[in-house]
């Protein structure tokens, strides 16, 4: 996912290839929505909005699974946990 971010963002215009220049005002996450949009039209946007949805909800899930398991294994319960 990465290289095709940075292959969208280079190809989009948004930069300019000889100097490095960002050729927009644009950064983070508006710069790679622009770069698809710009790419891809408005299916470009929808696809970063549901990929940065996911990306967020499988954080959390990691982070609940990752407390739980060092819970577990340390026998340590902390007093933010539902009982």
């Amino acid at each position: 996912m990465c290289t095709l971010t940075a292959l969208v963002i280079l190809t989009s215009g948004a930069v300019d290839l000889m100097s490095g220049e960002m050729l927009t005002e644009s950064a983070g996450s508006v710069l790679v929505s622009d770069a698809f949009a710009g790419v891809f039209g408005s299916a470009g946007s929808a696809f970063i909005a549901l990929a940065i949805l996911l990306f967020a909800f499988s954080t959390v899930l990691w982070w609940k699974f990752a407390v739980r398991s060092t819970q577990r294994s340390t026998g340590h319960i902390s007093l933010l946990s539902p009982a």
